[in-house]
């Protein structure tokens, strides 16, 4: 996985996504900063990349918005997926797992965890490639793909209590 060390954020067509001029247009839009109420076609992806510094060190985060679920990659140098954690909430719990890696490194499936809880009605993955003990790094990590959600996808606009996004998209 090579992360470019630009920020970017790209709608996609799937592979076998739109074939008219007016589908065409609308994967190549950027998404609005409007929750979006309508769930988006199964043809269309959103990704999102861009780096950041943590004192010295160059971060890079990757977020791939597919329909509810989100990929979220935190990592540095050489893209390695050495852990994955999913995490989705139902009602106001959230319940995350680990897939890839021991599960004693807890970093990714918090993050997939809060996550979850904090926008309600979508699944998150999630795989840190960081430091596990640093915990200021996960916080400002987390921070980060925070902020980015919010300003790089269509979940728009931060959500002010759990379960707003799940009760808007209603």
């Amino acid at each position: 996985m090579t992360v470019p060390n630009t920020n970017q954020s790209t709608r996609q067509a799937a592979p076998n996504g739109p074939t008219s001029a007016a589908a065409a247009t609308a994967t190549a839009t950027a998404p609005s900063s409007a929750p979006s109420s309508a769930p988006a076609t199964g043809s269309v992806f959103l990704l999102a990349q861009f780096t950041k510094k943590f004192m010295e060190e160059v971060v890079h985060f990757m977020i791939l918005e597919l329909d509810h679920t989100y990929l979220v990659w935190v990592g540095s140098g050489e893209g390695t997926m050495n852990n994955l954690a999913v995490a989705t909430a139902l009602g106001t719990s959230a319940s995350a797992s680990t897939l890839i890696g021991p599960s004693m490194t807890a970093t990714s499936a918090s993050i997939a965890k809060r996550l979850a809880a904090r926008f309600a009605g979508n699944q998150f993955f999630v795989s840190y490639a960081l430091d596990e003990a640093s915990e200021m790094q996960a916080v400002w990590a987390e921070r980060a793909i925070l902020e980015a959600l919010r300003t790089r996808t269509s979940l728009g606009a931060p959500v002010a209590a759990m379960g707003a996004v799940a009760s808007a998209r209603a």
